[in-house]
């Protein structure tokens, strides 16, 4: 398969018959029978030109499909091993920044504890902790800066005191379950819509 280029004209052509069509969409009234007919007989043609153009646009985008998942297929496992690659630095990285920011921490407790027996000066302790070794956010080499920053994440630690309002119905397994499966699924009901459907 060959990737082929965009015709302007069918473009243009294509753009021309869907103006024609919204035209006729927008003078359309449906009022009586005779014109709830041509409403149908529009809505077929329009229907008809639908799958047309997804045709048109499935043989244009093919070949490209076909080159996309192997460029997709060649470069996952790369993506992959980077990806993983990327999380083990950060871990180490996140690892060593937590343990400096302990080690700091039992320092000051030990400054703190000499200065309430009153081994200490408080402007000894200020001096002592301003030497002490806390580890840097930022981390600057040759091939670029990496920032360590706090993030604010949530954890559910017990789902069944979340409150009703934050949890949402997973309407594709409730249409499953009861359209298909025959299942009754408690403060659901069954309803019918009308829907337009040509052929």
């Amino acid at each position: 398969m060959k990737v082929r280029e965009i015709d302007k004209k069918q473009i243009s052509a294509i753009k021309g018959h869907t103006t024609r069509l919204q035209a006729q969409v927008d003078s359309l009234e449906v009022n009586d029978d005779e014109s709830m007919e041509l409403a149908g007989d529009l809505r077929s043609k329009i229907k008809q030109y639908e799958r047309a153009m997804a045709k048109e646009k499935k043989e244009w985008l093919d070949p490209i499909n076909v080159l996309r998942t192997k460029v997709f297929g060649v470069f996952r496992p790369f993506e992959a091993q980077v990806d993983e690659a990327i999380k083990k630095v950060d871990s180490k990285i996140i690892a060593y920044q937590i343990y400096k920011e302990e080690e700091a921490r039992k320092i000051e407790a030990k400054l703190q504890a000499r200065i309430e027996k009153g081994t200490l000066k408080p402007e000894t302790a200020l001096r002592k902790m301003g030497e002490v070794d806390v580890p840097d956010s930022m981390i600057t080499s040759e091939h670029g800066k990496t920032i360590v920053r706090e993030h604010r994440d949530i954890e559910v630690v017990d789902i069944g005191k979340i409150p009703r309002e934050w949890l949402v119905p997973d309407y594709v397994a409730i249409r499953q379950a009861v359209l298909t499966e025959n299942k009754i699924v408690p403060g659901v009901k069954i309803v019918t819509r009308k829907v337009l459907a040509s052929r």
